[in-house]
Order: structure tokens, then sequence, then C-alpha cells
């Protein structure tokens, strides 16, 4: 452990204390993870209907569900960053004993400062978002982002995560209010690099949090805040002590250190009392991390996926095998040494006539997220009228033609499924799909096509 310099904040730096760095970000972290952790946990249950909402708009391509929901939304996820960071802040202040009472102060301190805040950078991040998603679409070229659009989507969001990284510490030492214009200028102009660099840092910890959807998403209960909150509350604390008064956040005295003549008992029931709550939540943050690793890394792809859209779900035995056949037939498109189609079954019909209005609402939730993402290649489809009423600018009506009609595909075992009655013969699973409309999606690649269709 001495070899990383690990020992000084293993023994509580009694004897070489961290003063700054990432040395003294660990020992903070280490004197404070119970606290840490538990107002993260809170954040999380803040921050879901603001994630929530404008991802639902921006994967439906609807600006007032995203504007809405980032403006609401935001609003309520600033009240809950706020005490996050304040805790940060005052874990390097002496420290987060009692956390909860700590916490509900600091969401009193500021309430309406901090919801219109975060109202108001939600409403211009799900904007912006919105904005980047049009520019891709316009100027993307195959639905790829171009460069003009990936440096004007990260300069907007680049200036919000600065207004965040001077505003919410400015309010979380203030008074109660929106702190002075002189106060805050007085912040930023203390340490400017160390604000940039919190920017930076929040910004990237939300872009890495976006890329691992969605393992990010079980993660950010246990580690989705802290971090950023922490590293923020580290860089930017030179310049809130010259700028605001934190003298209500004075290190409480240190207790009495323990005799040489206490047991080894007695020593234990002391550092478990101190250190029992983070030791538990750290194994249980280790645990997760090691399931959400598995997870992520032996979880194969589909090397191809198809959608079937019809009034009835598809028969276990007829997806099963048809997924299997499908796999020897395409192979391992996508190299990870496994052949893998998945075979998606949306319950839609688009005349009105849903007899299970829970599956209809399901599956057209599921099919539009389907289009949005450009999952599936070939959409199998029983009533193509309807279909491409909605949904015709998202596949290719040259490739249109009954599953019956293409060679490759009415001969791949499809399997079967029992009679109705019980009584006769089992169902050959072609007879099912033989009616089907087979429509291609413009995002499939033509090769991919090729191998199916011929």
């Amino acid at each position: 452990m001495d070899l990383f310099g690990f020992n000084r904040f293993m023994d509580g730096g009694q004897n070489h204390p961290p003063r700054s760095g990432p040395g003294l970000w660990l020992q903070t972290l280490w004197d404070n993870l119970g606290g840490l952790l538990a107002g993260n946990v809170l954040t999380f249950i803040g921050f879901l209907p603001l994630a929530l909402g404008v991802s639902l708009g921006l994967v439906y391509e609807n600006l007032w569900i995203t504007l809405l929901s980032g403006g609401a939304g935001g609003a309520l996820a600033g009240v809950f960053w706020a005490p996050m960071l304040s805790l940060a802040l005052q874990a390097f202040r002496g420290g987060t004993r009692g956390w909860f009472a700590r916490w509900l102060r600091a969401v009193r301190s500021a309430p309406i400062p901090a919801a219109l805040a975060g109202a108001v950078l939600g409403l211009l991040a799900g904007g912006f978002l919105q904005a980047g998603a049009l520019l891709t679409q316009l100027l993307g070229g195959g639905g790829r982002p171009s460069l003009l659009v990936w440096a004007v989507l990260c300069a907007d969001l680049f200036l919000l995560s600065l207004a965040a990284a001077a505003l919410f510490p400015a309010l979380c030492a203030g008074d109660g209010g929106f702190p002075p214009p002189r106060r805050l200028a007085a912040l930023v102009l203390a340490a400017p690099g160390r604000v940039c660099a919190a920017a930076l840092a929040g910004l990237a910890w939300c872009v890495l949090g976006a890329a691992l959807f969605p393992v990010s998403v079980p993660f950010a209960f246990a580690l989705g805040f802290w971090p950023a909150a922490l590293l923020t509350a580290q860089l930017v604390l030179p310049g809130l002590e010259s700028a605001f008064d934190l003298s209500a956040w004075e290190p409480e005295p240190s207790p009495a250190p323990a005799g040489d003549g206490l047991r080894a008992a007695q020593r234990g029931e002391i550092w478990w009392r101190r250190r029992g709550p983070a030791a538990v939540v750290a194994a249980a943050c280790a645990g997760l991390l090691l399931w959400g690793g598995w997870m992520l890394f032996h979880t194969s792809e589909p090397d191809l996926q198809i959608a079937v859209v019809h009034a009835r779900p598809l028969p276990d035995g007829v997806r099963q095998a048809l997924e299997r056949s499908l796999a020897g037939l395409v192979g391992d498109l996508n190299g990870d040494g496994t052949a893998l189609v998945q075979v998606n079954d949306y319950t839609v019909v688009f005349d009105g006539g849903a007899v299970d209005a829970d599956l209809q609402t399901a599956g057209a939730t599921l099919l539009a997220t389907d289009l949005a993402m450009g999952d599936s290649a070939l959409f199998l489809v029983e009533d193509p009228a309807g279909f491409l009423a909605r949904y015709g600018d998202k596949v290719d009506l040259a490739g249109t033609a009954l599953w019956a009609d293409y060679p490759r595909l009415a001969g791949l075992d499809a399997g079967s499924w029992p009679a109705l009655d019980g009584m006769g013969a089992d169902v050959p699973g072609q007879e099912l799909l033989g009616p089907l409309t087979v429509l291609p999606a413009r995002a499939a690649h033509a090769e991919t096509l090729d191998v199916l269709l011929g």
C-alpha cells in the first residue's frame, strides 16, 4: 500500500495528512463515504424526472416534451443537486457527520433559487440537445453527427456546465437568496482555472454516463453524483473561501486520541463505529461494480435484429426457431465470435381494434423506440397500410414484398406451434410468417439486406 502512497489515508491521515490533489480527495471520500453515498441516493431520485423526460423527448423527437421535461425536471434536480454539492463542500470543511440534518438545512436554505437555476439550465440543455439532434439529421449524413454539430453542442453544454460550476457552490455558501453578482465574479476571478476545470469535469462525467447507458443507470444509484460533486467542491473551495463567509462550516474539534492501553477488541469496536457504515457501503458498491462489469463484458450484442408487428404475440417456438435459423444464415456480422439474432415481437394494431390495451401500449412504445434508434433491419408487418401511414419515412419501399416471396426467408426453419384445438398437427411457423409484408429499414446495411433477401 505504501508503494502507491495509500497508507496516508488508510490510517486516517494522522501521520501524513494529504493537503491537496488526489490524496486529499481520497482522504475526504474515506472520511465521509457514508454521508456522500446517502446524499447520492436522494440526488438520484431528484434527477429521475429530468433524465426520463428529456430522454423520451429526444427519442420521440418532440421538442415540447424535451423543453417541458428540461424545465420542470431541472427545477427538481436543482433543489436536489444543491444539497449534494453542499455535503461535498462540507466534507472538506469538517466532515458530514449528521449528514441528513445538513442535507435538510441545505434544501431549506435556498430552494427557490436552486429550482430556478435548475429549471433554466435544464431547459437550455434540453433545447440544445434537441437542436443537436435536428442538426444531425440535416447535416450529419446518414445519421452520424458532423464535426460542426459536435463543436456547437459541446460549446453550448460547456457554457451551461460552467454556469452550474459557479452558481451552485455560491448558492450553497450564500445566505439563502441569489448570490450578488460581485461575489459570483469574485468566486470566478479568484480561481478561473479551477472553475473551468470543475465545469469540464462535470460535463465529462455526464458524457461518460450517457455513453455507458443503460449500464450506467444502476451505477448512478451509488456512483452517479458524489464523484463529480466532490471533485467540484475540491476545485472551487479556495475561490469560495475568498468570496464567501464559511465560518458556519468550521471543523468540529477532533476527538482525543485513543490511549495506548486500549485492548484490540476496544480498538476494533472504535474502528467499526467510525468506519463500519462506510465499509458496508463500500462493499456494496464494489459488488455493484463487479456485477455491472460482468454484465457489460459478458453480454453479446445481436448481429441482426428484425421486428414482427402484428396483432397477436409471436409463439415462443416460432420466435426461437427463427432466431436460430437466421443466425445460421447471417453468421457473425459484428466479429464478437457469436452469431446471434434477436426477433423483436411488437403487438400493435393500427385500426383502433386492439384487444389488449396493455400489450398495445407496450408494443407501440417499443416499436417507436426501435424505429427512432434504428435497431431492426427488417420489419415484418401484418398491416402495411397502417404501418406506412405512420412510419413510412423510416423504411425503404423499394424492397417491399411478402415474406413468402423471398426464397431465403421462406426456406428458413421457423418452427411450429400447437393447433388451437390441441387435436390436430402442429402449425408450421412459415404459415404465420408467409402473409407478412417485409419492409427493410432505411438505416439497414446493404450487405445485411443482400444476405437476407438475396
